[in-house]
C-alpha cells in the first residue's frame, strides 16, 4: 500500500467549499489531537536538546498544516508531556493522552518506547516511537511502530567504514544504556564475523573515570563510540588525548550541522541519513521554513518530528483519524517519499527505517562516502 497524495486542484477546490461552510457555522471545528510523550528533560530537570528539536520540528509541521486548513478544515494540535526519562511517568501520561483521544502518540528513547508497549495495547492507540534503536522494539507489539534506525541499521551501515579504512583492530565504547549497548552488540556481532578483532567496554557517565575506560581499549586500528549527543564533544577529546592517531567513527547523532565545523570533530565518520545529502524540494523548504522560524539549522532530531507528523498526515488522508483505521493502515504497509528519503514500512514488520550512509566530517561539512 502506498501513500498517495491527492491532486491540488481537488484540494482547493474541497477548500473553498469548507470555508464556505464553516463561515456559516459559529463554532470552531474539533483540534485533532496528536500526543507526545517524550524526553525533554532530565530526571534533574535539565533540557535535553535533542528531545527539544524533535518538538521544534513537530511544531512546524503543524503550524504548516495548520495554515493550509488542517485536514478537512479540523486544524491539529499537539499535547505534549515530558516524561522526564521515567517509564512509569511515561506510562500514566500516555494513558492521560489516549483518554483525551489522541489519534497517535509518539514517544522518544528505546527505554521508553518498550516501556509503553503494554500501555499502548491495552489502550490501543498507536505508539509511533522516534530515537529508538532497540532491537526488538517492535516485536510482539500490536500497536507499536518505530520511524527511527535500529541498531542493526546503524551496524550495517558502518560496516563499509570499517572495511574501508582496513581496520583490523576496533575498539568499542558506548554509554551504558539500552540505546548504546545495542548499537555496539549489534555492531560487534557484524564485525566479529568478519575476522576483525573488537574490544568493548562500556560508560556510566562523562565523569566516571573517562580516561581510565578508554584506555582499557588497548591497541586498536579504529574506535568507534556511541553515545547521547551531549557527550560527543567530551568523549572524543578524552578518546583522542589518549589515541592521537587512530581513526574514530562516531554515532549517527555527530551529523549535525552544529557539530560540523567544530575543529575537535575534523575527520570523525559516521554513518548519516539523507537529509544532508539529497537537495530535494521538500528538504530545501524544510531546512528554510525551519531556519526562519527559529534562527537556527534544522539537525536530524528536528527533521524527525517535522516528518513523523507529516508522515501521519498523509495517513490520516488516506483513512481518517481513528485508532483503529490508522493502526490497521500503518500494519499493512507502505511507501512514504519524505525527508530523509523513501521510508518503507513493509507488512507486519512495524519498522519503518530510512537509508544510511557512510560519511566523513571534513572542512566544515558532511561528505558523503560515494555509493
Amino acid at each position: 500500500m502506498f501513500i498517495r497524495f491527492r491532486k491540488l486542484t481537488l484540494k482547493i477546490a474541497i477548500a473553498i467549499i469548507l470555508a464556505i461552510f464553516l463561515s456559516a457555522c459559529s463554532e470552531a471545528p474539533k483540534p485533532i489531537v496528536i500526543g507526545a510523550v517524550l524526553v525533554m528533560t532530565d530526571s534533574k530537570g535539565t533540557p535535553v536538546i535533542n528531545g527539544q528539536h524533535v518538538v521544534r520540528g513537530v511544531n512546524l509541521a503543524i503550524e504548516t498544516l495548520n495554515e493550509n486548513g488542517g485536514l478537512d478544515g479540523r486544524p491539529f494540535t499537539l499535547s505534549l508531556k515530558d516524561c522526564r526519562m521515567n517509564p512509569e511517568l511515561a506510562r500514566e501520561q500516555f494513558e492521560e493522552l489516549a483518554a483525551q483521544g489522541a489519534s497517535v502518540i509518539i514517544s522518544n528513547y528505546s527505554h521508553i518506547s518498550l516501556g509503553l508497549i503494554s500501555t499502548a495495547t491495552k489502550t490501543k492507540v498507536p505508539q509511533l516511537a522516534i530515537m529508538a534503536t532497540a532491537e526488538g522494539l517492535t516485536k510482539d507489539a500490536p500497536y507499536t511502530f518505530r520511524y527511527w534506525t535500529q541498531s542493526s541499521d546503524q551496524a550495517k551501515a558502518l560496516l563499509p567504514l570499517v572495511k574501508k579504512l582496513r581496520v583490523k583492530s576496533l575498539g568499542l565504547i558506548n554509554i551504558d544504556n539500552t540505546y548504546g549497548n545495542s548499537v555496539s552488540r549489534e555492531l560487534k556481532q557484524s564485525i566479529s564475523r568478519s575476522g576483525i578483532k573488537v574490544t568493548h567496554v562500556t560508560y556510566d557517565s562523562i565523569k566516571d573515570n573517562l580516561p581510565i575506560k578508554v584506555a582499557q581499549l588497548g591497541n586498536v586500528d579504529a574506535i568507534s563510540f556511541t553515545c547521547f549527543p551531549d557527550d560527543i564533544l567530551p568523549l572524543s577529546e578524552v578518546i583522542r588525548n589518549i589515541y592521537p592517531d587512530v581513526d574514530l567513527i562516531g554515532p549517527m547523532s555527530i551529523a549535525s550541522p552544529e557539530l560540523f565545523e567544530n575543529k575537535s570533530l575534523e575527520g570523525i565518520y559516521s554513518s548519516a541519513p539523507l537529509i544532508y545529502h539529497v537537495a530535494k524540494h521538500q528538504n530545501k523548504k524544510f531546512y528554510a521554513d525551519y531556519a526562519e522560524k527559529y534562527d537556527a539549522p534544522a539537525d536530524v532530531y528536528s527533521a524527525i518530528g517535522y516528518d513523523s507528523i507529516m508522515l501521519l498526515y498523509n495517513v490520516f488522508e488516506e483513512v481518517g483519524i481513528s485508532t483503529d483505521a490508522v493502526t490497521q493502515f500503518l500494519n499493512e504497509g507502505f511507501t512514504y517519499p519524505g525527508l530523509f528519503g523513501d521510508v518503507f514500512g513493509r507488512p507486519g514488520s512495524h519498522h519503518f527505517s530510512f537509508p544510511l550512509q557512510p560519511a566523513q566530517l571534513q572542512n566544515g561539512k558532511l561528505t558523503f562516502a560515494r555509493r
